[in-house]
């Protein structure tokens, strides 16, 4: 039988030749840090064992053994653009905001700062993550917050991301690699939300549509259609697609109260006179959004 020749492996893309980055490049250094694309980075260790726990201890030799060895090289699975955006932090030099524009950026800076234990550089990050950029992608905002346990931001993510359906799949897929138990928090948030919202609107007291026995106050004839349940059903639909209550109240608060469904719900069908005090119901239903749970437990 023929021998078959030994297949022979594609060469793999060569790798970028080792140069040393222009803003760290000083010649008072002893540590040399060397990025996954192969850039160095040439720095004073006393920089990274203030701002680095990692650092710091990896410096915990003594000073003697150190002073005339060359310089110690280490070498990062991490672009060079993180290090560059962690030691620009470090060393109070200018920071890229262009970073504090997407997510995608930040994340793989703030796991660098995580991973070398640099809580400055991740204070730094704490302070622009409510940059409207950012907000404007509340679920992305609310993991990092929770990952973090940063308590302010975790409170602004969650006021905006209930202006949105967080069950729909489009938003799911936006909250990135969440813990459950987090997801989990905000679900509850929801369902408690909906949960008091509807107890309030069945209320009789509260709602005279909700009472059974409700007359009509001109005909004084028992109120029996379904023009209140059409329009409550409508009411917490919205709350489930936009649990912030956003889509009901509007800026002017008359969001509703202009519905069809509202507007056929305050007329009685039997005698086309008012049947509930629009005003009355428009107060009572804000009234309810406002009282509507916003903590996580």
């Amino acid at each position: 039988m023929a021998d078959f020749p030994e297949s022979t492996p594609e060469p793999s893309e060569p790798s970028p030749r080792p140069h040393r980055h222009e803003l760290f490049n000083g010649s008072d250094y002893d540590l040399s840090l060397v990025s996954k694309d192969n850039i160095i980075f040439n720095v004073p260790s006393s920089t990274l064992r203030r701002s680095s726990n990692f650092f710091r201890s990896v410096f915990l030799l003594p000073q003697e053994a150190q002073r005339h060895s060359d310089p110690i090289k280490l070498f990062l699975d991490d672009d060079a653009w993180v290090v560059e955006a962690a030691l620009r932090m470090v060393n109070g030099m200018p920071i890229q905001m262009e970073h504090f524009k997407s997510f995608d950026s930040l994340e793989p800076i703030l796991h660098f700062c995580e991973k070398y234990d640099m809580h400055g550089p991740m204070s730094i990050i704490q302070l622009g993550m409510t940059r409207p950029e950012l907000i404007s992608n509340p679920f992305r905002l609310y993991t990092l917050a929770c990952r973090y346990g940063w308590k302010e931001e975790i409170t602004i993510a969650v006021n905006h991301a209930l202006d949105h359906d967080i069950t729909d799949p489009a938003s799911v897929t936006r909250f990135g690699a969440i813990d459950f138990l987090d997801y989990a928090k905000l679900l509850s948030l929801v369902h408690r939300r909906r949960t008091q919202f509807e107890r309030r609107l069945n209320d009789p007291v509260v709602f005279c549509g909700s009472n059974p026995t409700h007359t009509c106050r001109t005909c004084q004839q028992r109120v029996d259609d379904l023009t209140w349940l059409v329009m409550k059903s409508r009411l917490l639909r919205e709350l489930e697609k936009h649990p912030s209550g956003r889509t009901i109240c509007c800026e002017s608060g008359d969001g509703f109260m202009q519905w069809p469904e509202t507007t056929k719900a305050m007329t009685a069908q039997h005698c086309t006179r008012l049947l509930y005090s629009p005003e009355h119901t428009r107060n009572a239903v804000l009234d309810a959004l406002k009282d509507l749970p916003t903590n996580l437990e």
